[in-house]
């Protein structure tokens, strides 16, 4: 059994998130039987060492994997790692000059909901730098009528729940790409309901992590008004 192709039914998407803890040849890509030592695709017989290669491990694209493939992100970190820096130390700062004074002389509740705000911002963005965005695990070379050049068309249409769609084509990974999904070219992937890739959380914005980062930018707008708030306050 060959890695899927895509079937656009009950509008569900196979994607890299639910390949879990399933191996691969590294050949052809064909998926292994737990005990197998011959690839059904390609014929090519392993010896007793040879570990089949997670689906992580074999994939394209231009992301960097972590937990035996858990998490997920972009190998582009800097500007990441700058919007943890910023945040870090805004935090740090309110923390060492504003927070003791608003505890003895405000009252406790102007320094406790901050942090419940702030720790719900690095919660989100840690979600969403680290979750899979919908990542759409490339295809092979469909069997389907080429045109004169030998390419296969730009674009298909089908059928769902008696809607007709039109999909399209995309040459890098080799597969009609679902509705509302897009190719990222900062991480080389189709990817799931794709919204943007975000350069401050390194990850691509989709239909798995999107929540993440919706909760994210209104935390983080929270943590805005509540911190500046109390420092005024402590200015005053």
């Amino acid at each position: 059994e060959r890695l899927p192709v895509l079937e656009y039914t009950n509008e569900q998407t196979w994607t890299m998130a639910d390949s879990g803890s399933m191996k691969f040849c590294p050949n052809c890509g064909t998926k292994f039987g737990s005990h197998s030592r011959i690839c059904k695709g390609c014929g090519t017989l392993y010896d007793s060492t040879f570990q089949p290669k997670l689906h992580h491990e074999l994939h394209p694209g231009q992301n960097s994997f972590g937990c035996n493939g858990r998490f997920v992100s972009s190998r582009m970190t800097a500007m990441r790692w700058a919007n943890w820096f910023i945040f870090t130390l805004t935090m740090a700062l309110f923390y060492i000059f504003d927070a003791p004074y608003l505890w003895r002389n405000v009252t406790p509740a102007a320094v406790i909901v901050p942090t419940l705000i702030i720790l719900s911002a690095a919660f989100n963005l840690l979600m969403v730098s680290l979750t899979d965005p919908g990542i759409i695990p490339r295809g092979i070379k469909q069997q389907c009528e080429t045109d004169e050049n030998g390419d296969l068309p730009a674009f298909k249409k089908i059928t769902v729940k008696g809607s007709e769609l039109q999909l399209k084509y995309c040459k890098t990974c080799e597969m009609y790409r679902p509705p509302r999904s897009s190719h990222c070219r900062i991480c080389d992937n189709c990817v799931e309901r794709f919204d943007h890739h975000c350069p401050w959380t390194g990850q691509c914005i989709g239909g798995r992590n999107y929540r993440f980062f919706f909760w994210y930018v209104w935390s983080k707008f929270f943590v805005c008004l509540s911190v500046g708030g109390m420092a005024v306050l402590h200015l005053v």
